[in-house]
């Protein structure tokens, strides 16, 4: 189906968030573990996307998400970090 000319095209934006320590997502857990997640994991994040996976985030790389979602205009690219591919 192709697109008629002057029709609105819609953009959607999906975003795999794998892992994100220092992030609410732990807000249920007890002491230690929130402990873990909120100040130790953030600061491990390097070591543990070179070990475990690369899909661990840190959440200041969750409002990369955010500006893209809310402002930036994608216009088909698909953005890993900061940069296109």
């Amino acid at each position: 189906m192709g697109l008629r000319a002057g029709s609105k095209v819609e953009a959607a934006i999906a975003f795999d968030p794998g892992v994100m320590p220092g992030t609410g997502l732990a807000r249920e857990a007890n002491g230690f573990e929130r402990f873990m997640w909120m100040k130790v994991l953030p600061k491990t994040s390097p070591v543990l996307r070179a070990v475990v996976s690369p899909h661990i985030y840190t959440a200041e790389e969750s409002t990369m998400l955010t500006q893209l979602a809310t402002g930036s205009d994608a216009g088909g690219t698909c953005f890993i970090g900061l940069n296109d591919s």
